[in-house]
C-alpha cells in the first residue's frame, strides 16, 4: 500500500502542476529572470514529480489492486509517455 499511495500523490502533484502551466502560459511574459527562475524550477519539479510517479505506480504492481492505484498507474504511465515522447521528439528535431 505504501507505494500506491506514494505514486497517486505524485500523480496528483504532476496534474496540479500540469493545470498551472496551463495558467501560466496565458499569462504575457516580459523575460523577468524572477518569473523566468520560478517556471524553470517548476518544471524542473515536474519531471521529477513524473519520474518519481512512474516509479512508484511500477514498484506498487505487486500490492493489492485499488481503483485509486489503477488511476495512479494509468495517469503516471500516460505522463511518461508523454515526457519520453516529448524528449525523444525534441531530439531528434534538434539533430536534423
Amino acid at each position: 500500500m505504501k507505494y500506491s499511495k506514494r505514486s497517486l500523490h505524485f500523480a496528483w502533484i504532476s496534474i496540479v502542476l500540469l493545470s498551472l502551466f496551463l495558467i501560466l502560459s496565458q499569462l504575457d511574459r516580459n523575460a523577468s529572470t524572477q518569473f523566468d527562475m520560478i517556471i524553470a524550477y517548476l518544471i524542473t519539479f515536474q519531471y521529477m514529480s513524473i519520474l518519481i510517479g512512474f516509479t512508484c505506480s511500477v514498484l506498487s504492481l505487486r500490492e493489492e489492486k485499488t481503483k485509486k492505484q489503477k488511476f495512479a498507474l494509468l495517469v503516471n504511465v500516460l505522463l511518461f509517455i508523454g515526457l519520453a515522447s516529448f524528449f525523444i521528439f525534441n531530439y531528434f528535431t534538434k539533430t536534423l
